[in-house]
């Protein structure tokens, strides 16, 4: 019983590794822009109602050939409400 059901086991897995495919290929980047942001926040059982929060974007804009315009802005708000912003990419 032991020896089936291992060999299920293989028959399985070996047929899922056999349909990952062999080589990944890069993607071709057809767009002008792209944007990525993120925002998070964080509370504990102390700041339930004054969270630590971040934000953090990433946008790139093609100018022309060869020439990227990348702006990344990030800022935070600390527990207290102090808030701290800085343009990390311009």
């Amino acid at each position: 019983m032991k020896v089936r059901s291992a060999r299920r086991i293989i028959i399985a897995l070996t047929g899922a590794l056999m349909t990952v495919p062999g080589a990944a290929r890069a993607q071709d980047i057809v767009g002008r822009v792209a944007v990525e942001a993120v925002a998070s926040a964080k509370i504990t059982s102390a700041t339930v109602n004054d969270p630590f929060m971040i934000f953090d974007a990433v946008s790139t804009i093609r100018v022309g050939r060869g020439w990227d315009a990348v702006v990344r802005p990030w800022a935070r708000r600390m527990p207290g409400g102090d808030w701290g912003a800085e343009m990390y990419q311009l």
